[in-house]
């Protein structure tokens, strides 16, 4: 890319970065609230730095000129990867900053003191991945409890999401940022799907975490889980993930919101504004609700199989909870290790990861809309073979009749980024078998890859403070690939390796 075109990213990731900023200054409160004062300056310089750094690369470039989608792509794969830089700095300053006589905070905040790990826990948080370099997250300071929450929170709908109603109006042209992050829109203004797209997450997390408290889950508890499954991030505060409460009622909650998280916000829209059959109507709802059951269905049966000495109710129970948080991509857990599940197991979980929840949701994976379009593209293309050269054969897309040239693209787009994702999780397996602790089979490898590639958390038990820095950054890039979908950090390299011209 030219000089001019460089200007115009750095403008638009400059726009973005002050959203840490703002987080690192709402998250005051939790310091003063509950008097954990030593970890003030953490957000205070994490601010200070968000700031400047965003002001830095936003003004001196304001009138660089329109974004097109190339430099909306770009930006928000740079702009997520300084984001992330910039949400492990609470991580690692307050490791160093936190009191000597705290003995158990710093047994678990010398974790953090590796600032490889640090950057692992914010890449986990804002791809709302859910995989954790701490062991006992109970043991460490309720402002880094919250923090990792709340990159989750944000990370649900998107830092562009967040910033959005403060650059309108700045020049920069929103719709292709939005749309390099997003898919999802309810309005025909940008601003205004933003904003609606917030005040349905905040209402349907203040309900959920009302319900969780009403459930007899502690309020701190309540406000952190809430937060979580809905924007499937699967961050626990307890080691055992969920299984700490053995409350039925609980999980049946945090399965709601896992669900509300993994369906498209424009359907919540919609839903909301009284059309109720939507669910059913929208074709991608429909697919992801009818996969939900397989994946229940098909895990139920291999763990009836595999676990014989278990109640038939227990199985159930725990093969659908684990069933839904692999299929919204969220990751929480009611069943550790899960390397001691059967190999079929893992393959369901595997699957059910690769696939993932709805476009425009909080979910990850490849995303129901893109398996939908290559089993329609498959079906398109047996019944021309069949039909032969003289006949045309229609390809539908939902309710839509495309031109061929249109159904052409939309497979090969949708084969592709297959292609691609498939690669970054065979890339990340075989660095992963050269680095993983040793004891660990290729099932629990490929599931620990494909979770992170998927942005959902469930671990085999390999991820941990101890994994070597490469593991960690091979897992963090998949994280991030997985998270923007590829394509932008394709772009972002190609950039970065021709020096943007």
């Amino acid at each position: 890319m030219q000089n001019h075109n460089l200007q115009i990213i750095l403008r638009n990731v400059g726009a973005i970065l002050p959203a840490v900023g703002l987080m690192a200054l709402a998250s005051l409160v939790v310091c003063v609230v509950l008097h954990e004062t030593y970890a003030i300056p953490s957000l205070l310089v994490t601010a200070a730095v968000s700031f400047a750094l965003g002001a830095g690369l936003y003004f001196p470039f304001r009138r660089a000129g329109e974004s097109q989608l190339r430099h909306a792509l770009v930006a928000a794969a740079l702009a997520w990867a300084v984001v992330m830089l910039l949400g492990a700095l609470p991580f690692y300053i307050t490791a160093h900053l936190v009191p000597a006589e705290s003995a158990a905070d710093n047994l678990e905040l010398s974790y953090f003191r590796d600032m490889a790990s640090c950057f692992f826990e914010s890449v986990s948080g804002f791809s709302t991945t859910g995989l954790t370099m701490s062991l006992r997250p109970l043991d460490l300071p309720k402002t880094l409890q919250w923090w990792r929450t709340f990159t989750q929170w944000i990370g649900g709908l998107g830092i562009v999401v967040l910033m959005l109603a403060f650059i309108a109006g700045t020049g920069t042209k929103t719709s292709v940022l939005y749309f390099a992050e997003r898919e999802d829109r309810t309005h025909p203004s940008i601003l205004s799907t933003a904003r609606t797209l917030w005040w349905i997450y905040v209402l349907y997390t203040a309900l959920g975490v009302l319900a969780l408290w009403v459930a007899s889950m502690p309020l701190w508890d309540a406000v952190n889980y809430g937060m979580t499954a809905l924007a499937t991030g699967g961050f626990a505060l307890d080691p055992t993930s969920v299984i700490a409460y053995n409350s039925l009622a609980i999980e049946m909650i945090l399965v709601v919101l896992m669900l509300l998280g993994g369906v498209n916000f424009a359907v919540h829209f919609e839903f909301l504004r009284g059309r109720g059959n939507i669910l059913w109507r929208d074709a991608q709802t429909r697919a992801f609700l009818l996969l939900s059951v397989f994946w229940f269905a098909a895990l139920f049966v291999e763990n009836v199989v595999g676990r014989s000495g278990a109640s038939f109710g227990q199985v159930a129970r725990v093969s659908f909870f684990q069933s839904i948080s692999a299929a919204t991509t969220t990751g929480f857990q009611t069943v550790m290790p899960l390397s001691a599940w059967s190999e079929a197991a893992k393959l369901v979980l595997v699957a059910a990861m690769f696939v993932g929840a709805s476009t425009g949701s909080t979910g990850g994976g490849m995303k129901i809309l893109r398996s939908l379009m290559l089993v329609r593209g498959l079906r398109w293309q047996l019944r021309r073979a069949i039909a032969g050269p003289s006949v045309v054969v229609p390809f539908y897309s939902g309710r839509r009749c495309l031109p061929d040239e249109e159904g052409h693209r939309q497979l090969q787009a949708a084969a592709q980024l297959t292609f691609l994702w498939i690669a970054a999780i065979a890339i990340g397996v075989v660095v992963l078998l050269h680095t993983a602790p040793p004891g660990y089979k290729l099932g629990d490898v490929v599931l620990e890859v494909t979770s992170a590639q998927s942005n959902v958390g469930l671990s085999s038990g390999i991820t941990g403070p101890t994994m070597s820095t490469w593991a960690k950054m091979m897992l963090s890039l998949n994280m991030l690939a997985g998270r923007l979908e590829i394509i932008p950090v394709l772009l972002l390299v190609r950039s970065l390796v021709r020096r943007f011209h």
